[in-house]
């Protein structure tokens, strides 16, 4: 893939497919539709061009709330080519904080599917899934905005534009990419804050255009490629390599995605660690293994224990890279590392590994690291332009200069005198036979005026014996001294483990609260 320099280098290259390989298939949806090069290109300035008749100017925030599809992609390209600004907007969030962050925003267009406005403008629907814990805003209600749908019209859906009109192509027409500057937001991604203080990063042209670039540093992708992705950053540089691009369904079942492999003969795939423990989990179960067309497994999002890897070698062709990628949403990617590297790796922590071209590390006296560099992003919502951010991770540097995470720092344990982190026993614990996951929290108790440390341990399928387990974990950590005596946990808890949103980590503040509230 050619370095993207800007997002009109970008936009020159998918029009330069869209010529040179105009009946090659570009993208495979999870339910079977496929769109070649030239019908994603004619897509694209279709929609931007439409889009900019239909009232959208540069900066534009654009509130987005559609699943990973060819649809999804299509609209996010045109948003970005028209000067829209994509802010993502995940329903599930919730009704009060998704109106402050709309209200922080303040989208002139909503990008949704049917069946999303039609169950948040239903109040039958809405109460329905509240006893089901999921509490959609009414989407359609957002004021001063056009809205675009994507799907055929249902009742409740507000007056909208049909994106299959966007699509369609333009006789005699022809769009220009609207000309960012390298400071102009291009992406709002919210991450944490209150209703009252909603906190969002804001990525940039020059942020973004570093991403794509930086996906030659961690795979080498070409016109033979087969990639398997339903995230946009890993999604783009696939095409503008000229590869296929399959879309998975989200959460998507481990059978289906053991199918997609073997099926369309992936060469690339990208996951996060909770669903490759599934997929592990499933191949293991049905005595199946990965197919020898991949040759790169690329892991993010979430760290990725040994155990894992152990497990998930068993099951590769010899020839296949796996890649564990470090970032975060104010910058990605930071540093990666090969799975060889890291199971070879003797040292307490989690080996993340060196820093990639363009970033920057470095440790405080806290033992906190912040990172900078061209990918950064250019600020948090209504704040200063950033030249470096802290990660919230604990961390070192060996002696190749090799990143080393030592946990989070809100995830630090006090008792007494001595800080306990997670992470540092965690990966050990996890590989006691029977174990799945784990985490290790900290638990404030009035009665002795001190954070008791709990252990809680996810079974496998396979061992769900919970006394019996736990009698396992107890021995491993006591009797064959597993782990520091200073760590050792004041109780074994065996559960599943609480998970957080779609990326699937587990929700340690969730987790907290649930053993905060068990009858003493």
């Amino acid at each position: 893939m050619m370095r993207v320099a800007s997002l009109g280098d970008m936009y020159a290259t998918i029009g330069r497919l869209g010529a040179e390989r105009r009946d090659q298939v570009a993208l495979v949806s999870s339910h079977g539709r496929s769109t070649s090069f030239g019908a994603l290109n004619d897509a694209v300035s279709a929609a931007a061009t439409r889009l900019r008749a239909e009232g959208m100017r540069r900066g534009d925030a654009v509130a987005f709330s559609v699943r990973p599809s060819v649809e999804a992609i299509v609209l996010i390209l045109a948003t970005v080519r028209a000067g829209g600004v994509i802010v993502a907007a995940d329903p599930g969030m919730g009704k009060k904080l998704f109106a402050a962050r709309m209200a922080a925003v303040r989208p002139r267009f909503v990008m949704a599917e049917s069946l999303l406005y039609a169950l948040s403008g239903s109040g039958v629907a809405r109460r329905l899934l509240r006893s089901r814990r999921l509490e959609l805003p009414q989407i359609a209600g957002l004021p001063d905005c056009r809205f675009v749908r994507v799907g055929n019209w249902l009742p409740g859906t507000p007056s909208s534009i049909d994106a299959g009109r966007l699509f369609r192509p333009l006789e005699g027409l022809s769009d220009q990419p609207v000309v960012l500057e390298p400071e102009d937001a291009v992406f709002i991604v919210f991450t944490s804050g209150t209703t009252d203080d909603p906190r969002a990063v804001v990525h940039t042209a020059r942020s973004i255009a570093a991403v794509l670039s930086a996906s030659d540093d961690i795979c080498e992708l070409d016109a033979d490629s087969v990639v398997l992705t339903d995230q946009l950053h890993s999604a783009i540089p696939a095409l503008l390599a000229g590869a296929r691009v399959l879309i998975p369904r989200r959460n998507a079942r481990p059978a289906n995605t053991v199918d997609s492999l073997h099926h369309s003969k992936v060469t690339h795939a990208f996951l996060v660690p909770s669903d490759l423990h599934r997929l592990v989990s499933y191949c293991e179960r049905r005595s199946l293994a990965f197919p020898n067309t991949l040759r790169q497994l690329v892991l993010g999002a979430g760290p990725v224990n040994r155990s894992l890897l152990v497990r998930l070698r068993s099951l590769l062709p010899a020839s296949t890279r796996v890649t564990s990628v470090y970032g975060l949403t104010e910058m990605a990617p930071v540093a990666c590392v090969d799975m060889v590297e890291k199971l070879a790796w003797q040292g307490d922590g989690d080996l993340v590994g060196v820093p990639l071209p363009g970033a920057s590390v470095r440790i405080d006296h806290a033992r906190e690291l912040y990172v900078s560099g061209d990918r950064l992003c250019g600020r948090y919502l209504g704040g200063e332009r950033l030249l470096e951010v802290a990660t919230g991770d604990l961390a070192r540097l060996d002696d190749a200069r090799r990143v080393v995470l030592l946990g989070r720092s809100k995830d630090m344990i006090i008792r007494g005198h001595y800080n306990v982190y997670p992470a540092l026993y965690e990966d050990k614990i996890a590989e006691i036979p029977g174990v799945a996951r784990c985490a290790l929290v900290g638990v404030w108790s009035e009665e002795v005026g001190d954070e008791r440390i709990v252990l809680v341990v996810e079974p496998t399928a396979a061992n769900r014996d919970a006394e019996k387990l736990r009698r396992r974990v107890d021995q491993a950590l006591r009797i064959d001294a597993l782990i520091d005596s200073l760590a050792l946990p004041d109780e074994i808890v065996v559960m599943d483990l609480p998970e957080l949103g779609r990326a699937h980590k587990i929700n340690r503040g969730a987790l907290r609260e649930r053993l905060g509230q068990r009858p003493a």
